[in-house]
């Protein structure tokens, strides 16, 4: 998002305050709902987890693509195309929150104990590849249109619901556990790190944003051009 967002922003005329607003929706959700997945996965199991998460991205991916394309066409304009990107966010950040804490479990389940550690840890270097080929996805695909990053994120997120779908997880991995109530986000116990991830999310979201529109500024670029070098600059 980081490079794409700022330069389709500037092409649609929505403000970079607006931008920072919509992008940090999907942390504030994160925050709100991972505790909630959380819960669901300790009853259910992670996979529904997994396939519910993955689909948020995918309409969020479709969303964002959706909202790019028609803005850049002028189908939409103004408040509607903020309302959609928004939507978006908001899903994305809800339905992906479980994504990673149903991950581990499932890599924790699937695995000795001795080697529950580097099966997590793997789990935590294959989000970090992520998101380098994001960037790198921008970068190669930008000149096609904005939209397009969206529109293969769109394909790589529902490859991926589909997969968690067909893939029965280990076994251990889909024991329900016993009903319990879900720690709501003021918990003493959880909420230090609700607010240090939340905060975290938060930083790397706004960070990039400001740094997509800072390298577009300063190199004086196009729309394009600027996702392309920005993408460039995540990647590495």
């Amino acid at each position: 998002m980081g490079a794409v967002f700022p330069p389709l922003a500037r092409e649609l005329d929505i403000s970079e305050m607006t931008v920072g607003v919509i992008a940090g929706l999907a942390p504030l959700l994160f925050m709100l709902a991972a505790p909630v997945w959380g819960h669901v996965a300790d009853r259910f199991g992670p996979k529904p987890v997994l396939v519910a998460g993955m689909i948020g991205h995918t309409i969020g991916a479709v969303l964002f693509a959706f909202s790019a394309y028609a803005g850049l066409s002028f189908w939409l304009s103004g408040y509607l195309i903020i309302g959609i990107l928004s939507a978006g966010r908001v899903l994305s950040g809800a339905l992906g929150a479980g994504i990673f804490p149903a991950a581990v479990s499932t890599a924790a389940a699937a695995v000795p104990g001795d080697r529950r550690a580097a099966a997590i840890a793997s789990i935590s270097a294959a989000w970090g590849i992520g998101t380098m080929l994001g960037p790198a996805i921008a970068t190669a695909s930008s000149s096609i249109g904005l939209y397009a990053p969206h529109l293969i994120l769109t394909g790589v997120s529902l490859a991926a619901a589909t997969l968690a779908f067909l893939i029965n997880p280990p076994a251990g991995a889909s024991k329900r556990a016993k009903p319990g109530r879900v720690l709501p986000p003021t918990d003493g116990r959880i909420r230090p790190f609700l607010l240090i991830t939340g905060a975290s999310y938060a930083i790397i979201v706004e960070v990039n944003v400001v740094f997509g529109f800072s390298i577009q500024d300063a190199l004086q670029l196009d729309a394009v051009a600027a996702a392309e070098v920005t993408g460039v600059m995540f990647t590495i």
